[in-house]
């Protein structure tokens, strides 16, 4: 989706919002709780909804990068033949407890 129209941006931004269902199988399930420096929750929900999000955009757009709360920023090049190849560079989240990557 090189020249993606708003269309396929939103039927992606769309699928993606779906990544939050996984919230669902951990609602008043007693799951563990961390808790950020900003005092802030993060559970295994949070992760796993993140990483559908990310998977979900990265099969529309293995161009783009995304930006997250939880992992920070990745980004997704394109290599050669029909693999790619993620990259993470570490950034400082000001919620997070240490230096993501």
């Amino acid at each position: 989706m090189a020249d993606a129209s708003l269309r396929d941006l939103l039927d992606v931004a769309v699928d993606a919002a779906g990544g939050r269902q996984a919230h669902a199988a951990y609602f008043n399930a007693g799951t563990a709780v961390e808790w950020k420096q900003d005092g802030s929750p993060l559970t295994q929900a949070d992760r796993e909804s993140e990483a559908r999000i990310r998977e979900t955009i990265g099969r529309a757009f293995p161009d783009h990068g995304v930006l997250g709360e939880e992992e920070g920023e990745r980004r997704t090049a394109r290599t050669a033949g029909s693999s790619t190849r993620s990259t993470a560079r570490a950034r400082s989240c000001a919620g997070c407890r240490s230096t993501v990557r």
